[in-house]
């Protein structure tokens, strides 16, 4: 296996874990951050964004590629592809 592929399915398992995680305890998400996007580290909600794009980036700068997940929140499931998984 290469390393490539070796750091791929931990960015996979890392965000399968966390999108666990939110659908998990998406309901206890107080309802003031309805719309917005939940930084996801470690099984933890870490901070919300008006904006995907806030979100990376503070997810970026603090805590590096492939080790985080940005979900929205949302009533309805959401599916943000390549965002919610390979972060």
């Amino acid at each position: 296996m290469k390393t490539s592929d070796i750091k791929n399915n931990k960015r996979v398992s890392v965000a399968q874990e966390n999108y666990d995680f939110f659908l998990e305890k998406k309901d206890t998400i107080p309802p003031e951050h309805s719309d917005k996007f939940v930084l996801i580290y470690k099984k933890k909600f870490v901070g919300y964004f008006d904006t995907e794009n806030d979100a990376f980036r503070v997810g970026f700068e603090k805590y590096g590629n492939g080790k985080f997940s940005i979900q929205k929140v949302s009533d309805e499931p959401v599916d943000l592809g390549i965002i919610s998984y390979t972060l």
